[in-house]
């Protein structure tokens, strides 16, 4: 075991209003209180055919010959050039008003939009049993937002990528809808996160994940017609399905990855149907780019150490239940208080009282072979408040509330770490640790 090491970081300090209200923060386990993660029996699932690896860790590896990774070459990082696009359109997102011209608030709002099926109806909004453990309540009550990100779940139960493809579909229809019930117009709407899937599929790979990818393109062109001021689109994968036979089941569950990684992979190349930035010709879909990869070959522990147990589904074996409906917003919520192509936008920067100082980060190795690390920072806060780190290890994995992770590299690569510390009052720091595994 090789001696901690203290990592060279720029600290920011960001801080934002505090809230009154602290709907179902922290709670991550089965076990945990109740109200806030009911477990319910389910039936023993039907295992997956063949054990799958998260793209992220399977990186330049294989699946039935096609290379995995999130982005090109078995990489789990967005390109450099990617990245830097990604970077500062982020920062030259601002309030708009109802025109989509930038404007102070009250009057300004950055609009940030789900789109998708069912599975990301419950994780986003939380249909009509899960809303204080989805993302939505629980963004609206943390502190650390920019009280002008007016969060809008648009997402569909029932409705999969076939229809969100039709741009007459009433999917759209009822996304605009419920935009427009939020106190927001289409121009409004900056940032859409997004988690597609098609219901009883059919055909191998990569066959049908190629249609899925054809889908997701047309989506995102029917995202800027839809919201022209749209400037970042998020994507996530599906859950892991313990079923082989309906909805959305196994492999094709898995396989969504691929689609998912395929979309982003043809922007980067320039796909002309993608096209983004304005000074490569007309822009017909906004900036794409990974959210959180939520995939887990079930109670196999991902290099994160994250499950998806069977207490984190419902009895048809497809739906998250309140647990999985809980890992999934932890996720999103670390995701966005921490990734570079978020945190200016999603995080406050109006200060309340002290802040919260980073001091050092570090990481302790604990093998090489895996590449496994804990990771842990010296922080303090002259308020004397309680203090909650969210972490972003670079590669689709985060963590939420949890001041010493441990995390396995299984794919090669410079990751660059980023913990976002907040207190009680909203107030938050910033700081990048950089990690090269062998």
């Amino acid at each position: 075991m090789k001696s901690p090491q203290v990592c060279a970081h720029n600290v920011a300090m960001q801080i934002s209003l505090a809230l009154s209200v602290a709907v179902g923060i922290a709670i991550v386990s089965c076990n945990s209180v109740a109200a806030k993660c009911a477990c319910t029996p389910t039936p023993t699932p039907t295992r997956t055919p063949r054990p799958n690896k998260p793209l992220n860790d399977l990186g330049q590896g294989s699946y039935r010959g096609y290379v995995g990774g999130l982005y090109p070459n078995g990489s789990n990082q967005r390109p450099t050039p990617h990245d830097i696009a990604g970077q500062a359109i982020a920062a030259a997102i601002t309030p708009v008003n109802a025109r989509g011209t930038p404007t102070p608030s009250p009057a300004g709002a950055i609009g940030l939009l789900s789109l998708g099926m069912s599975n990301a109806n419950l994780e986003f909004g939380g249909g009509l049993q899960f809303q204080a453990q989805a993302f939505k309540a629980r963004a609206e009550a943390d502190n650390a937002k920019d009280s002008n990100v007016i969060v809008v779940d648009g997402t569909e139960p029932g409705t999969d990528a076939t229809e969100w493809a039709d741009p007459m579909d009433d999917a759209w229809t009822n996304a605009i809808s419920k935009v427009t019930a939020a106190g927001l117009t289409r121009k409004q709407v900056e940032i859409v996160w997004m988690k597609h899937a098609v219901i009883d599929p059919t055909g191998g790979f990569p066959g049908s994940a190629q249609s899925l990818q054809a889908l997701l393109t047309t989506i995102a062109q029917n995202v800027l017609q839809k919201f022209p001021n749209c400037k970042i689109a998020f994507f996530s994968t599906r859950t892991h399905a313990f079923t082989t036979t309906f909805h959305n089941p196994e492999p094709y569950a898995y396989e969504t990855g691929f689609a998912n990684k395929w979309t982003i992979e043809a922007q980067i190349n320039h796909d002309p149907h993608l096209k983004y930035d304005p000074n490569n010709g007309t822009v017909v879909a906004p900036y794409i780019c990974w959210g959180p990869y939520f995939w887990i070959d079930g109670t196999n522990a991902r290099s994160d150490g994250k499950i998806w147990d069977w207490c984190d589904i419902q009895e048809d074996l497809v739906h998250p239940s309140a647990c999985g409906v809980l890992k999934i917003s932890d996720q999103l919520l670390a995701f966005f208080e921490t990734n570079p192509i978020s945190t200016p936008w999603f995080l406050n920067h109006t200060v309340t009282g002290n802040v919260p100082n980073i001091t050092e980060t570090h990481f302790d190795v604990q093998s090489n072979n895996p590449y496994k690390v804990k990771f842990s920072a010296t922080v303090n806060d002259p308020g004397g408040t309680s203090l909650r780190y969210m972490w972003d290890f670079d590669d689709g994995d985060f963590d939420y509330d949890i001041t010493s992770p441990v995390k396995v590299f299984r794919a090669p690569g410079t990751y660059h770490v980023h913990l976002t510390v907040v207190d009680n009052d909203g107030n938050h720091a910033l700081a990048t640790c950089t990690v090269t595994p062998p």
